[in-house]
């Protein structure tokens, strides 16, 4: 009997584990095969559409041409393609055309369209489907492109009439969206991405003519900032989504680093060209980060535990800034001011703050120390805004931006509080004082001495008043006592 329940309760525990084990195998094999992702560079025109749901008989014709869809992939996240899936019962060794609009809404929400004409380029079929490249299309660095398709044509005349809008949206291939109708767009004129960097520059220094430099063993804020230009006017900005792809680093430098040196994706890759690299330079590239900002306040920080202690200091800004309303004039001592950016932009967007630490090292240089400074921060690359939603005459417009990312990046010192400034021109007031006093010295000696035995004689007069009234009443009574 024993023997038939240990049986059994091994025959149990090894379904169990083959379930399990099943289990595990067929999820492992479920998710590689959800990971998978279609390269469309060398993919099938079959499979192609099948990912874009389009697999349909329908368009399998050996009678006529038709048009099917119109994809865009970027090849190792760097170059942007074109593709056109059609039936065609032509020659694939035709030369093909095809007419193309670009063209983008004005500031008055109109789109004149103007096509020109792109070349094919054939890459597969499956029996009568085939996928064309369009070569030399203008417009795939923006965030937004518009296509608006009339034909496709060969040496002998029309193939195709077409009549399609193709609207495609992002800079990935993870993040791309398409719409087959007309959208609100609004164009990016002019841009610039720019960091301020907050908190207590190194006074040391400052005191020696240097300003505007990291100081030791401090953490900084990198307040980032776009500015732009659009094509349509805005009473107030709603909600702005932007894109970026941050990257930390951690970089040293000889001598001193100002506070708003940008350490930019093309200053790195100069770093690594450089022979004879005294300091490595460690960057972790991160992935693409999509945000929103709307109206509000942000809370941002800098530390420094320099002569008084440890101490972080808070400041409030605000995430949208309408520059054609921004005073000049820092009476509250706010650190951001956009006194230059406003003579040039409309908006001011915070859409990210970073952590800059900094620390004083040294190295030996033919056996002389040298001074050195460690710095870990964060830049950012392919900075984009990728939708604006506006208010203009009381209407609210959510609006698709058409942008183009860029890498560069520009730096800034926030301007130092008024409060930190105030205690530095106490400490310097003192200084200044006992500075005073040492070179004054030599002059002032026989005075002091002169002073100092007036005020001895003083003290020791008035001690002896004091001691003599408060013996006095002792005095008094012991003659009494002596009489009788």
């Amino acid at each position: 009997m024993m023997q038939v329940k240990r049986a059994f309760t091994l025959c149990v525990c090894l379904v169990l584990l083959l379930t399990m084990g099943g289990g595990i195998f067929l999820s492992a094999f479920v998710v590689r095969a959800d990971a998978a992702q279609i390269d469309i560079t060398t993919s099938s025109v079959r499979d192609d559409l099948a990912s874009m749901e389009k697999d349909k008989l329908s368009y399998l014709s050996s009678q006529e041409n038709i048009f099917i869809s119109m994809a865009q992939y970027y090849e190792n996240e760097d170059t942007l393609r074109t593709y056109v899936f059609f039936n065609y019962i032509g020659s694939f060794d035709t030369d093909l055309t095809i007419s193309v609009s670009t063209a983008e809404m004005d500031e008055n929400f109109n789109i004149t369209d103007k096509a020109e004409t792109y070349k094919l380029a054939f890459v597969n079929n499956d029996s009568t489907w085939v996928k064309y490249e369009v070569l030399g299309l203008p417009n795939l660095d923006k965030v937004t492109r518009r296509y608006k398709l009339e034909g496709i044509f060969s040496s002998s005349g029309v193939i195709l009439n077409i009549d399609e809008v193709f609207i495609f949206h992002g800079i990935t291939n993870e993040t791309i969206e398409v719409f087959h109708q007309e959208v609100e767009t609004i164009t990016i004129t002019e841009k610039d991405v720019q960091f301020f960097c907050y908190g207590e520059e190194s006074k040391w220094n400052d005191f020696f003519g240097v300003d505007g430099t990291l100081g030791h063993n401090k953490k900084y804020t990198d307040a980032w900032y776009i500015f732009f230009n659009t094509d349509k006017p805005m009473d107030s900005l709603k909600e702005i989504e932007i894109t970026y792809f941050p990257y930390d680093y951690q970089v040293e430098f000889l001598g001193l680093c100002n506070m708003s040196y940008e350490i930019t994706e093309e200053r790195i890759q100069e770093h690594e060209s450089e022979e004879n690299q005294l300091f490595d330079w460690v960057v972790d590239y991160g992935e693409q980060e999509i945000i929103t900002v709307t109206p509000g306040t942000t809370k941002v920080s800098a530390s420094d535990n320099w002569w008084a202690g440890y101490k972080t200091t808070y400041q409030e800004i605000d995430n949208i800034v309408d520059l054609r309303k921004y005073e000049a004039v820092n009476e509250d001592g706010n650190p951001f001011v956009f006194t230059e950016q406003a003579k040039k932009y409309t908006w001011a967007v915070n859409f990210l703050n970073t952590e800059k630490a900094s620390e004083w090292g040294s190295v030996s240089m033919m056996g002389n120390p040298v001074t050195t400074v460690k710095i870990d921060g964060t830049g950012v690359r392919n900075t984009a805004i990728l939708r604006i939603k506006y208010e203009i005459n009381g209407v609210v417009k959510n609006a698709y931006a058409i942008d183009i990312p860029t890498d560069d990046f520009t730096g800034n010192v926030a301007q130092v509080d008024i409060e930190n400034q105030d205690w530095w021109q106490k400490l310097m007031s003192v200084l200044m004082l006992v500075l005073l006093v040492a070179l004054l010295g030599p002059f002032l000696t026989p005075l002091l001495s002169v002073l100092i035995k007036v005020v001895w004689f003083a003290v020791k007069t008035a001690l002896s008043a004091v001691v003599w009234a408060f013996g006095f009443p002792f005095r008094l009574l012991g003659r009494l006592f002596r009489t009788k």
